[in-house]
């Protein structure tokens, strides 16, 4: 349900619509490969330590990375002062950090559990493009914050069972 929600908010076309270009395939593209990644973590992690997941992940990033760079990019790279900043950047504080506080916080909670609280990462991301940015709300986007919302809970809420009679 997150996951249609997700749709809703990411592919608002104009009022009532919905329009998909390239870059909202590849976003959803890689939702579904990051939930295959909190599926993987939450399986294989669990009895590892932290630093030896964080190593796994960055070395797989680094090496995909660079195969992509290779194939799909300009392959001509220099770097100055000013370039070498934003990798950084984004190498340490968005990657090393991220992925190192999501493992060590996932070993905390349920991978379904992981992926619905990130799942609210599209809901935050349109709500701030509507304050900051000034988007035009319109009833797509309403509708996927809706879903997301009631895909959290739905996993938090769990059904209360009934004890089994088998007497």
């Amino acid at each position: 349900m997150s996951l249609i929600g997700i749709g809703f908010t990411s592919f608002a076309g104009g009022v009532g619509e919905l329009a998909f270009n390239f870059g909202d395939v590849l976003s959803l593209a890689g939702a579904v490969f990051f939930g295959a990644h909190i599926f993987y973590t939450d399986h294989y992690g669990d009895g590892m330590p932290n630093w030896v997941v964080m190593l796994l992940q960055m070395g797989t990033a680094a090496v995909l990375s660079w195969i992509a760079t290779i194939f799909l990019g300009e392959t001509h790279m220099t770097f100055t002062a000013q370039s070498l900043m934003p990798i950084l950047y984004i190498g340490i504080v968005a990657t090393l950090v991220g992925y190192g506080l999501q493992t060590a916080a996932q070993k905390y909670t349920t991978s379904g559990e992981s992926a619905v609280i990130l799942s609210t990462e599209a809901f935050f991301g349109m709500l701030t493009a509507i304050l900051l940015l000034g988007e035009p709300v319109v009833m797509t986007m309403i509708l996927g914050g809706i879903l997301i919302f009631c895909g959290i809970l739905i996993v938090e809420l769990k059904p209360i069972k009934e004890p089994s009679s088998t007497e």
